[in-house]
């Protein structure tokens, strides 16, 4: 059986030591030995402060980032612990190409295996994949496929790098985009999301999931974010949305 030192390298806090956002748009400091100005290069880790590591694809369209909520949920949660939250997101990153800032498997090892301490990664990232996708024209379905076959293959590869290093991996879904006034996604796009959203949800891939798309959707109109906690674009959450997705993170994850 595989053993799994406790760690984290997302967007949520979990179990392990080190939260990483690697989609947020702004590299932000280290939450618990104080909260550092997002872009700060000269944060250090000091004494026996716990991190947790997220990475992402970052929506953040000019509120507090749902990493930062979510670093500020769990250390009200355990403030009995000397524990950070280090934010490694760039907004409108991507896990398969370039785009803005290089994509997620090209820079995992500098953000993630290269940085001491990590024992937890959330993974939410994946939807500006599928957005870009479409904004490339009318693409067939086997088109589609194929590109859902290559964003679960580089969440394997996560996985797979993250476990050789011990760190334990959680999964987010991806929240809904139909309506979007930028990536404008069709039928063919949603079923993109929903088909990679079914694979993080199955038990056995990632270590957990952690469901940002129902934490957020519209219950009515599922595809559609919940009209109190978009933004007004139909991509990014509102304040609201962005508490509620780090609400959807199990406290419970940060005593294990």
């Amino acid at each position: 059986s595989r053993t799994v030192k406790r760690g984290i390298l997302a967007s949520v806090p979990c179990r392990g030591r080190l939260f990483h956002h690697a989609s947020a748009k702004n590299r932000c400091g280290l939450f618990g030995a104080g909260i550092f100005p997002c872009g700060n290069p000269g944060w250090r880790m000091v004494g026996r402060t716990e991190l947790r590591r997220i990475m992402g694809d970052g929506k953040r369209p000019g509120n507090m980032h749902r990493g930062e909520l979510q670093g500020r949920r769990l250390l009200a949660a355990v403030p009995s612990r000397d524990l950070g939250v280090l934010n490694e997101g760039i907004g409108g990153n991507r896990l398969l190409l370039d785009g803005v800032g290089p994509n997620a498997l090209a820079r995992f090892e500098r953000d993630v295996l290269a940085q001491p301490g990590v024992r937890d990664l959330i993974v939410p990232e994946g939807i500006n994949d599928i957005g870009n996708f479409g904004l490339a024209g009318r693409q067939s379905k086997w088109a589609h496929d194929a590109l859902v076959r290559r964003i679960i293959g580089a969440y394997g590869q996560v996985i797979l790098r993250a476990h050789a290093d011990g760190i334990f991996v959680f999964g987010g879904t991806l929240t809904p985009f139909v309506g979007s006034t930028f990536y404008k996604p069709g039928p063919l796009s949603e079923a993109d999301r929903e088909a990679v959203n079914q694979w993080i949800r199955t038990p056995g891939h990632f270590d957990a999931a952690i469901d940002f798309d129902k934490a957020v959707r519209d219950p009515k109109r599922p595809e559609h974010l919940l009209p109190a906690y978009d933004s007004g674009d139909h991509l990014h959450p509102s304040p609201g949305g962005y508490r509620a997705m780090a609400d959807a993170v199990p406290l419970s994850l940060c005593s294990q």
